[in-house]
């Protein structure tokens, strides 16, 4: 997954989308941002990543890092099973 990233990284594509998309941070990530691969602050890329995304929903989840699913789990199951209806 690292290889992907570092050889070929998404984020100047991410206009491309066209479906539906639901972003998912948590708020505490500390991999994301990543000085090497997207220095910055984790809501800033989130941000940036939801308005490239044309029509996407950004849920930051509070008091949850990089494993947010697993941190947070009802909170994200719940966010996905509204955002499928």
């Amino acid at each position: 997954s690292v290889n992907g990233m570092v050889d070929e990284p998404v984020i100047d594509v991410l206009d491309k989308i066209t479906q539906p998309a639901l972003i998912i941070f948590g708020e505490n990530d500390n991999l994301i941002p990543n000085r090497f691969l997207n220095p910055g602050k984790t809501a800033g890329i989130a941000a940036y990543g939801h308005k490239a995304i044309r029509g996407s929903r950004l849920l930051m989840v509070k008091k949850a890092g990089h494993f947010v699913q697993y941190e947070k789990s009802g909170e994200v199951n719940d966010a996905i099973r509204e955002f499928l209806k």
